[in-house]
């Protein structure tokens, strides 16, 4: 589930064969407009749901295991992943970033720090970039170290293995080589 497009593709129902059938993802746009398909996958999360009606719409983060559901119309996913206790390279990267987007609008462009932990470069923020790429970087060269110094996070799709991009100004890289220098 590390790649969007898995995550994405986990919201719809699945009817055939019988033994793997699952609902597809109860809420829509209409009634819970941030608890969208692509918003959720977007977060970290894949569609999870339980057995009983009541848990249709549960969703877990594929790098931390958090599971929420019983969501309500004015829930954010990023929002909500943030709030939640233990540590998740994407709930600390990509979700702390869109949430100060829409709490003050600096998230990308912001230019002041209120801690040395918080800087981009720390070694705080690397550590949690590299999380990223759990065990599944496909090279050894670049390493997934040089990649997160870098700024860089892994967002695999099915058609990248290997991409990744900068979580602050979206730059995107794939096709990695040995000799590719990161920086």
């Amino acid at each position: 589930m590390q790649r969007l497009d898995a995550r994405l593709a986990s919201f719809e129902a699945i009817t055939k064969p019988k033994k793997s059938a699952k609902p597809g993802f109860p809420l829509s746009e209409a009634t819970h407009p941030r608890l969208t398909p692509e918003l959720l996958a977007r977060a970290g999360f894949y569609h999870a749901p339980g057995k009983a009606a009541d848990t249709h719409d549960t969703c877990r983060c594929f790098m931390c295991g958090l599971e929420l559901g019983g969501w309500d119309e004015d829930d954010d996913p990023f929002v909500e992943h943030l709030k939640r206790e233990g540590s998740c390279g994407w709930k600390e990267v990509v979700c702390r970033i869109e949430v100060d987007d829409l709490d003050t609008g600096e998230g990308r462009g912001r230019l002041v720090y209120e801690t040395l932990d918080a800087l981009p470069n720390s070694t705080k923020n690397t550590e949690l970039r590299e999380k990223t790429f759990g065990d599944w970087w496909p090279h050894k060269v670049p390493s997934v170290r040089s990649l997160a110094e870098a700024g860089f996070i892994s967002t695999p799709t099915s058609t990248a293995e290997d991409l990744t991009a900068c979580p602050w100004c979206a730059y995107e890289v794939e096709a990695w080589e040995e000799d590719d220098d990161p920086l």
